[in-house]
């Protein structure tokens, strides 16, 4: 019962960050119509054996509980951030950096495949040039099937930027991971709000389209499983 709970807590995180009028107050538009996937893998990859008689992969599946947890605390930093307003426009620094850490959510699904993906954010904010860097590592998660993983790879924050006078930014991406057997590939542009009086909290999100995510956004995700075009959606959250 508990590994089935995992990929919901996954899912109820998500979801409440489509309420409230999106990142951190990010004006919205609808989108597009529900896309239904085309059918995909049979079953998702496992994860490959070692080479070796006694020897340890080398990034070993989390235990439930480790996951659970990683999971509590995404759903903490949610609470924390969603009780935030939108930084006001006059309180946005224009100078100086700051460095934005949380968690990351990310789920994706092909067919029979899916996959519940949590990873660590850093997202590197340069008010001064209004450029961003960074990106999410140390990803787990947990299949469809209940079995969980690590996901060797890295999405990476190519460039974003501040709008000029505003509280929002954009911020393109891009990644690839291998979930056993499987390979994940994805790129976009999440939209994304400056949180809090003074600017000490982000929120980011997007989606392909169809997907719960970003029904009140624009949705530019592109998602593929072993070269096969997937649904997708992700949610980011950082704190000073």
């Amino acid at each position: 019962m508990k590994t089935k709970m995992l990929a919901a807590s996954i899912a109820l995180i998500m979801l409440s960050a489509c309420g409230g009028g999106g990142a951190g107050g990010v004006d919205m538009v609808p989108t597009n119509p529900p896309q239904t996937p085309a059918p995909g893998p049979s079953a998702p990859g496992q994860p490959t054996s070692p080479s070796q008689p006694g020897a340890q992969p080398a990034n070993p599946a989390p235990s439930t509980n480790a996951l659970q947890a990683r999971l509590d605390a995404a759903a903490t930093a949610r609470r924390t951030v969603s009780a935030l307003s939108s930084t006001p426009r006059a309180n946005v620094p224009v100078s100086g950096s700051s460095t934005f850490s949380g968690p990351a959510l990310l789920k994706v699904s092909r067919g029979t495949a899916s996959y519940s993906i949590v990873g660590d954010s850093r997202l590197n904010l340069d008010f001064g040039s209004r450029q961003m860097s960074g990106g999410i590592t140390n990803l787990q998660g947990q299949r469809g099937n209940g079995t969980t993983f690590s996901a060797p790879g890295r999405i990476t924050y190519d460039t974003g930027a501040i709008r000029a006078g505003q509280n929002v930014f954009t911020l393109d991406y891009d990644g690839n991971l291998s979930v056993g057997n499987d390979r994940i590939a994805l790129n976009g542009t999440a939209v994304g709000g400056i949180l809090g009086a003074n600017g000490s909290a982000i929120q980011a999100l997007d989606g392909t389209p169809g997907t719960d995510i970003v029904k009140n956004s624009i949705p530019s995700m592109t998602v593929q499983v072993n070269g096969q075009p997937a649904v997708g959606e992700m949610l980011i959250l950082g704190q000073k």
